[in-house]
Formats: structure tokens, C-alpha cells, sequence
């Protein structure tokens, strides 16, 4: 459709690079609502349930991801992977131990099901973005995340235009400080942060990437020990234990199918062509003689 069919090589380049932009701009599209729904659910529920509750729930996600992989993806189901996912959702579930909020909202099922569904988006996320990105240099990841921001930005300012001359939310009190802040946040919280992460996933995989967040529990614990002399109590130091175990156990789960897989391609080629006398299978017999 791009294509100049009277043009040269030039033009054929620059058709497959329109076509390839066209093509990020898609997915971005795809994923923008998946985004949206993750992240918007999980503030709602932060309103509708207590922060004990939406901690612990939304931390699940780390097995929807396995369970969505393993059903989507085609990763290999292994027990050491789902034991290692169980692992670090009982290490997340252990630093709220002491993080009740007793003035916070009245917890209700209803918060913990948008909690849940949060948790679940964020799986179909993960998920997709490893479906529809092979890897970085078919998708370019800051023109997947800028086509992203684009797309949110265009698809929400008029809600939020509606909203402001609705009253429920009042622009006029934003001031200039604040607006800066919120931009800082959104690049360092979001721009860069989801940028390492998504690189992460093609990189590995998503169980991987996403066990991998929890890493933040054992630094927390260690930069408040080094920083600001607080000393971890049992739950919390538990809890890392937990999700560090959770972590070794999902990459040497991960490890030991790569090479299984590896052995068996190896196999594979070592088989083929036995008639030919270049056959690695027959070179490798001479060489044994």
C-alpha cells in the first residue's frame, strides 16, 4: 500500500519505514486500553479497599502473568516456576503485615474484585506486550512508549476537559509547581521505569521481568538499613528472603528449560542429513574415531 512502484530503492526503504511506524502505532493502540485499565482500576480500588487488601491482591499479578503465558504465549509449565511465583506472592503479602491503614477506607469485596481485575489487566498487558513485540529491533521500545503516550494523551484530554467544566475536577488550582511535579513523576515513575521493564521482557520473559519487580522489597529494606539506620523487623526480612528464593527459583526453572531446549535443537541438528559426508552427525563420528 506504501510502496512507490515507479520509485527506486530509496523510495522503497522509506515505504518500509512508513509502514513500520504504522505498524508500532497499531500496537501501541492495542495495548494503550489494556494500560489504561490496569493502572486506572488500581487507583480505584485504593479508594474502595484497604491498602493491606489492594497490596497483597495486586501483587498477584505475578501469577496471572505465569498462568497467561504458559496459556498464550506457549512457555512450558514447570513446577519450580509456579512454586517460585508462589513464593514471592507470599514475600509480597508479608510486607503488609504491618502496613494497616486503621483510618483508611472500610475494606469491601467490591474493592478487592476491581483489585483482582487490576491485577488480571496487568497480567494481559505483560502478556501481549511479549506477543506483539518480538524484540527491540523489529519494535523500537521509545516509539512503542511515545506512540503510547500520544495515543492516551489524544483518547483523555477531552475527559478530562469534561471533567474540569463539570466540577468534578478543577484545573484552575493546578499550579505550575505542581504540573512540574507531575511531569518529573511521570518520567522517572513511568517513562523510564516501563521502559527497563518492557526491555526486561524481551529480554527474558514476562514471569521473569515481572517476579523481577519485587526485587524492591530486599532493597528497600536494605537502602533503609543503609540510609536511614532502620532496622528490618522479621516480617519484613522474611519477606525478602521469600521473594529472593521466589526469583532464583523462576531462573533456574527458566535456565534449565533453555537448556533442555537447547539440547534438544542440538540433537536435532546432529540427526539431519546422515548421507551427506558434511553431516555434523557423521563429522562428529569420525572425530570420536
Amino acid at each position: 500500500f506504501f510502496l512507490n512502484e515507479g520509485g527506486g530503492g530509496g523510495g522503497g526503504a522509506e515505504a518500509a519505514a512508513a509502514r513500520t511506524k504504522v505498524e508500532i502505532a497499531r500496537i501501541s493502540l492495542i495495548i494503550c486500553p489494556l494500560w489504561f485499565l490496569a493502572n486506572w482500576t488500581y487507583n480505584l480500588s485504593l479508594a474502595m479497599t484497604s491498602v493491606t487488601s489492594s497490596t497483597v491482591i495486586s501483587n498477584t499479578a505475578t501469577l496471572w502473568v505465569f498462568l497467561l503465558s504458559v496459556c498464550v504465549l506457549g512457555e512450558r509449565f514447570h513446577w519450580l516456576k509456579l512454586a517460585g511465583v508462589a513464593a514471592c506472592v507470599l514475600g509480597n503479602a508479608l510486607t503488609t503485615v504491618h502496613d494497616t491503614d486503621k483510618n483508611g477506607p472500610a475494606e469491601t469485596a467490591w474493592g478487592d474484585i476491581v483489585c483482582t481485575f487490576s491485577a488480571f489487566m496487568y497480567g494481559v498487558y505483560t502478556v501481549n506486550i511479549r506477543r506483539l513485540i518480538p524484540d527491540e529491533a523489529a519494535v523500537p521500545l521509545p516509539l512503542f512508549f511515545g506512540f503510547l503516550g500520544l495515543i492516551n494523551m489524544i483518547m483523555l484530554a477531552p475527559i478530562v476537559v469534561i471533567l474540569h467544566y463539570t466540577g468534578q475536577e478543577n484545573l484552575s488550582t493546578l499550579s505550575g509547581e505542581t504540573f512540574a511535579l507531575i511531569c518529573a513523576k511521570g518520567l522517572i515513575d513511568n517513562v523510564i521505569s516501563d521502559y527497563l521493564w518492557a526491555l526486561s521482557v524481551l529480554l527474558t520473559t514476562p514471569t521473569v521481568a515481572t517476579i523481577g519487580l519485587s526485587l524492591t522489597i530486599p532493597l528497600a529494606i536494605l537502602s533503609d538499613l543503609m540510609l536511614h539506620n532502620i532496622f528490618p523487623t522479621m516480617s519484613s526480612t522474611a519477606a525478602a528472603v521469600f521473594v529472593i528464593i521466589g526469583f532464583m527459583t523462576i531462573n533456574l526453572a527458566s535456565n534449565e528449560q533453555a537448556a533442555e531446549l537447547a539440547n534438544n535443537n542440538n540433537n536435532i541438528v546432529a540427526m539431519r542429513d546422515v548421507n551427506d559426508p558434511a553431516s555434523p552427525s557423521l563429522l562428529e563420528e569420525e572425530h570420536r574415531l
